[in-house]
């Protein structure tokens, strides 16, 4: 898993310039089952860092899969 974060000061969600955010989250393993703890924990940690509602964004959680992830020359699922 990696974090990137970006300020924004021009994004607009609902029609709104309130504070809001995009969260993009891509992890090899995440499932439909672990998905809704993994979006709990993004949005208490979204509520106590920068005090957003979980209501102000959207949150997209991917898992690429092993074999769709490459690193060192291969993929994950070739080491």
């Amino acid at each position: 898993m990696s974090v990137s974060y970006t300020h924004n000061k021009t994004l607009i969600f609902a029609g709104t310039s309130d504070p809001c955010f995009q969260v993009r989250l891509i992890s090899i393993g995440l499932t439909e089952e672990n998905c809704p703890s993994v979006s709990a924990a993004l949005a208490e940690v979204l509520k106590e860092k920068a005090g957003l509602d979980s209501s102000r964004g959207y949150m997209q959680l991917t898992d690429p899969t092993a074999a769709r992830t490459g690193y060192r020359g291969t993929t994950f699922a070739q080491l």
